[in-house]
C-alpha cells in the first residue's frame, strides 16, 4: 500500500498525539517538519523511515491508513482528533505550516531515561510528551566573537 504524503503524516500525528489536543499534534508535526529540514517534500520520507520509531511505526501507520480511520469514525472524540491531524498534515504538506519550535525529538514523560537526551535540551512538555532539540552553542561560547 502506497500512502500519499499527507495521509502518512496524518496517520503519524494521530498515532503519536491524538490524545494531546491541538498543541500536542502541532508539536509532533513540528518534529517531523524539523527532521525533514523544513521541506514538505521530505516529510513523507521522515514519516515512513525506520528512524522515526523503528518497524513498529511503519506497521502502525499502514494499519491506521487501512483500518484505523474507519474505527476512528465510530467515536466522535477520535474522529475530531483524526480531522485535526488531517488539517495539520495538510498545512505542513502545502507549506502553510510554521513550526514554533526547533524540536527534533520527543518521548513520553514516563520517567525512563533516554540515552540520546544527554546531547539534547528539553524545550517543553505538552500533554504527556517531552520535546527536545539539539544543544547549540552560541558564538560567544565557541569563541567566534567578532573582535572588530
Amino acid at each position: 500500500m502506497t500512502l500519499s504524503p499527507t495521509l502518512a503524516l496524518a496517520c503519524l500525528l494521530y498515532i503519536e498525539a491524538r490524545g494531546e489536543g491541538e498543541d500536542g499534534i502541532r508539536m509532533v508535526a513540528a518534529v517531523a517538519y524539523n527532521r525533514a529540514f523544513g521541506d514538505p517534500a521530505n516529510v513523507y520520507a521522515v514519516c515512513m523511515s525506520r528512524a522515526w520509531n523503528g518497524e513498529r511505526s511503519l506497521r502502525a501507520i499502514r494499519r491506521m491508513a487501512s483500518t484505523g480511520i474507519r474505527q476512528a469514525k465510530r467515536n466522535p472524540g477520535e474522529w475530531q482528533a483524526w480531522l485535526l491531524c488531517v488539517q495539520v498534515a495538510t498545512e505542513v504538506m502545502q507549506g502553510d505550516f510554521v513550526p514554533y519550535t526547533r524540536a527534533t525529538h520527543f518521548h513520553a514523560d514516563d520517567g525512563r531515561e533516554r540515552p540520546w537526551t544527554k546531547r539534547m535540551i528539553c524545550v517543553g512538555l505538552v500533554g504527556r510528551h517531552l520535546f527536545w532539540e539539539e544543544k547549540r552553542l552560541d558564538a560567544d561560547v565557541r569563541g567566534e566573537v567578532d573582535r572588530g
